[in-house]
């Protein structure tokens, strides 16, 4: 009996025309192109700061398409109270187009936004947060949810090189982000969890802040940005004000920590709620 695997041709298996060759360049120029390693940078980060993240996960959407969430990075708090959050990433890394972000802000107070703003949080975390703020038992909230002077208001990817147009960029990239966070907060099995989720769009190319003073336009490179999105989701028919952190690959750092600030501040002061709607819950059953 001849032996096929011992006598078959070495190079059938290899690229046409190019026996032997090196593909590591090859593969090396589709990643980069893919934008494959800026993913593996941005999990990398959120591992780092002790994140449980999971890459590439997927749920189906209303029409019972499969849809990719890139990264989610989590943090729990068991079992004195089931808290958790949950920072959904939308990596965005332009290699085909080197396109820079131009986030359009402006003033907060002018525009009906308060000082504080809510992240998509479950019913029991609403709660807890809003009496917390009624009744002032949190001294100094997290930065993550502060509104500075400005606040985005749109976001574009600025057509500055003739040729690589990509209009729909920015707009596909946040709806897709939106309808992850929803359904990940929509998620949620435990009836008395208090869950936070936390959009990101991560951005590689540079991000600028653009916004109207008397004298005129002004820009400004930033790390991060905060962006108030109304626009409609695939998930419910209407999410109302979503917070949406745009954040430049080079301030993933400091975002992490500051998410962590607010996981903690979660933790706290969501601990009673919890315990409440735990039992609440355990009463209904019996």
């Amino acid at each position: 009996m001849v032996d096929d695997e011992k006598t078959a041709d070495p190079d059938a298996t290899k690229p046409e025309g190019k026996p032997g060759r090196d593909l590591k360049p090859k593969i090396r120029e589709w990643l980069m192109k893919n934008g494959y390693p800026m993913e593996m940078q941005v999990a990398d980060v959120f591992h780092k700061a002790g994140y449980l993240v999971e890459q590439s996960q997927y749920y189906r959407n209303k029409e019972n398409v499969a849809c990719e969430i890139d990264i989610i990075a989590s943090r729990m708090a068991y079992p004195d109270a089931i808290s958790e959050m949950n920072v959904v990433v939308e990596c965005k890394s332009n290699p085909n187009t080197e396109l820079p972000w131009v986030v359009f802000s402006c003033p907060a107070d002018d525009n009906g936004f308060s000082e504080l703003h809510y992240p998509l949080l479950t019913d029991v975390a609403r709660r807890a947060f809003a009496n917390a703020i009624s009744k002032g038992t949190v001294k100094d909230f997290p930065s993550l949810m502060k509104f500075g002077k400005r606040v985005g208001y749109g976001v574009q990817c600025a057509q500055i090189c003739k040729g690589k147009n990509n209009e729909d960029l920015a707009y596909r990239g946040m709806v897709k982000l939106v309808n992850s966070a929803v359904f990940k907060l929509q998620s949620v099995i435990h009836p008395a969890a208090a869950n936070i989720v936390v959009p990101v769009l991560a951005v590689r190319t540079p991000l600028f802040e653009c916004w109207l003073e008397p004298d005129g336009v002004k820009l400004e490179q930033r790390d991060h940005l905060m962006l108030t999105w109304h626009r409609p989701s695939d998930v419910e028919p209407i999410v109302g004000q979503t917070v949406i952190h745009v954040v430049h690959q080079d301030g993933l750092e400091v975002f992490a920590q500051k998410a962590t600030q607010l996981f903690e501040t979660l933790a706290i002061t969501c601990k009673a709620e919890v315990i409440a709607a735990a039992e609440r819950s355990a009463e209904q059953r019996q």
